[in-house]
């Protein structure tokens, strides 16, 4: 007995005031914003590691 699929619900819509769909640009921009964010992070604790005593020595320059 087959039972009635429900509608799967729109959670995010990706198209623009004119209708076009955006979702490749806000893909791209999503992962710029990431990478952005993860080699400033990553800048930072290089920092701090080089900034340690105890931990310096883990970064060779």
């Amino acid at each position: 007995m087959r039972t009635k699929s429900k509608e799967i619900p729109i959670i995010s819509e990706f198209t623009n005031k004119d209708g076009s769909d955006n979702l490749s640009e806000t893909i791209e921009a999503n992962y710029k914003r990431v990478k952005q964010e993860v080699l400033s992070l990553v800048d930072t604790e290089i920092e701090r590691i080089k900034a340690d005593p105890e931990l310096c020595h883990l970064i060779k320059d």
